[in-house]
């Protein structure tokens, strides 16, 4: 909710209470009879209320109301504060949403409100001041009825009223139900406009008969007589008591408990009867998301039907069941991309720009770069093969996890998803601008216009997570190439960017002893892991380094995404700019699983999640989705990997929640293409697989176990002394670690945290037999890459992820009848098919025998 902070209204309110002296508000003579009402934000104190005021404002319990009072009213009300303020207090409009009291606070929505307001072309403002605007007064036979005349506010006033509003409207918006008096009167811009709404009706349908609020006088007037009829009548003492008796004459009556309140029990007929008009209110609601303006471009209407048609879609669904994979879902062996797991037919390529509705300007800049970024490609083709066919997936907003990329592929993959982003960011951008010209021009000229909601809460549309800066330095340099001339030409803070992302001293690849080409490409350039950058399009430059809420693309690491966002329970937490993000785009994901996954999933976790503050939304524009909290349904998710593994498998399966049809994209790995068929034939291959645990959490106990009793024990053998055992898992290398220093082994360690002098030290002890074990990391051996030398023997502690670490660890044995074994389980299907290939890891998970010898042929 949203609190008062210490020297504001809230805290001013308080000081002045008990003083016995109300508030003046005068009016402003110079204003004028066609300028807005305003709001007043009352708290009422039931139990400290004079009676007076109870015929004079509506009591919603505990909750703040505002209302809007006729001048006559407040000088009634000021004259009543002369006697007693004390049940007044001036402050912000709180909501409490994880109280009971605050769940049953306000029971209506302010979404039917905005829609209604975007189709007349009215002040969201003025729309919203239906939801505080007091009940109608009934005519008392002889007395006069008041004129309801409007209370003029000062114009320095109408910003204080906008920004209370807009906060009453986002507390409001996470309701339904909505009661709304007979009619509201109100002037704008020297225009009177009249808003009819249907009379406030009974609050519960026929046979169900709801209590007034527990805050209200007159609920507690009346409560206070029961209990007092409840204690003659059977000679209750105890106030306790006399509420559970209360209670229980209540419950014998029929009715049931709903929060604060008593409600009359519902019949079946009566639940099936709310069913339906739920169902008919979400058909409704589709119906409404129909494109009716006619001076869009062909373009834009069609983009904007799609999306109408897709929230169709979506309002025949039932809530929360995104499409996911089943053993419906179909393989399909595509030559370009490998093997694909979809739930939906794969779409066909469609070969060229203009099949996948690209912008001209975007598509005309691409034109010119694409022959210098790919020189070998045909003469006439402006898109790879693998672009066209990872287009055809991206430009249906389906989810895609795609897990073949490679150093190779990297940039070309790249090229794709950035072409992908900005066509969807101009589109969009393109159709606000269109759409807040027509409405200019509309209210100059005093008429009415129906404008579709095209818009979020707040701007930035596009997350892009990148593992290094100097993957960053890549992706906006390759946006930049895709802008116009002129906005290429002016891009503020050029040099900042320049200075912060470029690597000084980049790694040279030497002559004698180099390391694998792919080290080169992930680690050529400025590795820093903590990074964030905003980035606004204008219409003739391009702003590096914008803020999050005025950004339409948000690059960023997950490290400097995760200090922002903050975990669940944290105090200080501000995930307000991801609340209306509509694509995100991973890549390097294996990269990031090597850093730590865990802030990915906690960013994942505050996408799409509900703001705490409005952050100048304008309602009336807002897509109903996100007003009703579903726009996780509608984001589109772009998973990219060199490898799979199982949390990339449950983040794609958990936290992607996309309608549309969603996508795998792998390789079968064969008996010619996997890692074994590279070792050396001199190496004997042993591949033991473990009993099966009895849970997933207890599988790296029992694996400990088995190591301790059957591997160990070989290692006081000389001949298998200059062993080297990889661990995967930093916490199983702790443990392994343990257990030879309380046994006494000469050995040396490599992780992730051994300085390099140490790195060189052991590497040095070992090669030389001053040690006779090396235990070492896979995060190690990623971002270091060394070549090992000296050792005779080989333990996996469990199978590597990287297949193409198997063979590293493999080739540098000099010596003859080496042994490796690796150690396995059911769990590890992913990686075993990667070291051994697809139809080999079946028959090895599936026989009845334990150990399986791989001997290797020259």
């Amino acid at each position: 909710g949203w609190k008062g902070k210490k020297g504001s209204s809230t805290h001013k309110g308080k000081a002045k209470r008990g003083k016995g002296k109300g508030r003046r508000h005068k009016r402003n003579e110079s204003e004028t009879d066609d300028e807005v009402l305003t709001t007043q934000q009352h708290k009422t104190d039931s139990a400290a209320a004079p009676a007076g005021h109870d015929d004079k404002r509506r009591k919603l319990g505990d909750a703040r109301a505002a209302q809007v009072l006729t001048e006559e009213q407040l000088v009634e009300e000021q004259q009543d504060g002369e006697d007693d303020d004390e049940g007044l207090e001036e402050d912000d409009l709180q909501f409490e949403g994880e109280s009971a009291e605050g769940a049953a606070r306000e029971a209506g929505s302010a979404y039917e409100l905005l829609r209604a307001a975007a189709t007349t072309q009215t002040s969201p403002l003025l729309a919203l001041s239906s939801l505080v605007a007091p009940e109608p007064k009934k005519k008392v036979a002889g007395t006069k009825q008041k004129p309801n005349t409007p209370q003029q506010v000062a114009p320095a006033a109408k910003e204080d009223m906008r920004k209370k509003t807009e906060k009453a409207a986002m507390a409001v918006s996470r309701k339904r139900k909505l009661s709304l008096p007979a009619k509201v009167s109100f002037k704008t811009d020297g225009v009177e406009r009249r808003e009819d709404t249907e009379k406030e009706t009974e609050i519960e349908e026929k046979g169900k008969k709801m209590e007034p609020e527990a805050g209200d006088a007159a609920s507690v007037e009346e409560k206070e007589e029961e209990k007092e009829e409840i204690t003659e009548k059977e000679g209750i003492e105890d106030p306790e008591t006399a509420e559970v008796a209360l209670a229980v004459r209540k419950t014998q009556g029929g009715m049931v408990r709903v929060g604060s309140r008593w409600v009359q029990a519902k019949s079946s007929a009566d639940a099936q009867s709310e069913q339906k008009e739920d169902a008919d209110a979400d058909a409704e609601n589709a119906r409404d998301a129909q494109v009716t303006a006619e001076e869009l471009t062909q373009e834009e209407r069609d983009a904007l039907t799609e999306a109408a048609d897709e929230f169709k879609k979506w309002a025949s669904q039932p809530v929360g069941t995104p499409s996911s994979f089943s053993a419906s879902s179909k393989v399909v062996d595509d030559p370009v991309l490998g093997s694909i797991l979809a739930t939906d037919d794969v779409p066909p390529a469609q070969g060229t720009l203009e099949g996948y509705q690209i912008k001209s300007r975007l598509a005309q800049t691409w034109r010119t770069f694409f022959p210098h970024w790919h020189p070998d490609a045909p003469q006439n083709a402006f898109l790879t093969p693998l672009q066209d066919r990872l287009l055809s997936m991206m430009n249906r907003y389906c989810d895609l996890l795609y897990t073949n990329q490679t150093h190779l592929t990297h940039k070309e993959i790249m090229e794709a998803y950035l072409l992908h982003a900005l066509n969807h960011v101009f589109r969009s951008r393109d159709a606000i601008l269109h759409n807040t010209a027509r409405m200019n021009e509309a209210k100059a000229f005093q008429q009415a216009i129906n404008v579709e909601p095209d818009q979020g809460f707040t701007k930035a549309k596009v997350l892009i997570i990148a593992p290094f800066r100097h993957t960053a330095l890549q992706i906006i340099e390759t946006i930049i190439s895709l802008l116009s001339k002129t906005q290429r030409k002016n891009i503020y803070k050029e040099a900042k960017f320049a200075g912060e992302f470029t690597e000084q001293n980049p790694i040279e690849k030497p002559a004698v002893n180099p390391r694998p080409d792919d080290y080169y490409a992930t680690f050529a350039g400025n590795t820093d892991d903590f990074f964030r950058v905003g980035i606004a399009f204008h219409r003739e430059s391009i702003k590096l380094f914008s803020s999050f809420y005025t950004s339409e693309i948000i690059i960023a690491s997950p490290l400097a995404l995760k200090l922002i966002v903050g975990e669940k329970g944290m105090r200080k937490r501000e995930y307000d700019f991801l609340s209306s993000i509509e694509m995100v785009i991973v890549d390097q994901a294996d990269v990031l699983m090597m850093q730590n996954w865990s802030h990915v999933a906690t960013v994942f976790y505050a996408l799409n999640m509900q703001p705490r503050e409005p952050h100048d939304a304008d309602f009336s524009r807002i897509r109903p989705w996100y007003l009703d909290n579903k726009s996780r349904f509608y984001r589109q998710s772009l998973i990219f990997s060199s490898v799979l593994m199982p949390e990339m498998n449950a983040l794609f399966n958990r936290q992607c929640f996309n309608m549309r049809p969603r996508f795998k994209v792998g390789r079968v790995m064969g008996d010619a293409d996997c890692a074994a068929a590279a070792v050396l034939p001199r190496v004997r291959q042993v591949f033991q697989r473990l009993a099966d645990s009895k849970t997933p959490l207890s599988a790296p106990n029992d694996r400990f176990a088995y190591f301790q009793e059957n591997v160990f024990p070989h290692f006081n053998v000389s001949s298998q002394t200059r062993t080297l055992v990889f661990i995967p898992s930093f916490f199983d290398f702790v443990r392994v670690r343990n257990l030879f220093v309380q046994e006494n082994v000469n050995f040396v360690e490599l992780s992730e945290n051994t300085t390099p002098a140490d790195s060189s030290r052991a590497r040095e002890r070992f090669f030389h037999g001053k040690a006779d074990f090396l235990i070492m990391t896979e995060r190690y051996h990623f971002f270091h890459r060394f070549r090992i030398r000296g050792a005779r023997n080989v333990v996996f502690y469990s199978a590597p992820q990287y297949a193409h670490f198997y063979a590293e660890m493999l080739n540098p044995i000099e010596v003859e009848d080496s042994t490796c074994i690796v150690m396995f389980s059911r769990l590890e299907r992913l990686p075993l098919e990667r070291l051994v290939g697809a139809h080999r890891a079946q028959r090895m998970l599936a026989s009845e025998k334990d150990t399986h010898l791989l001997c290797a042929t020259s």
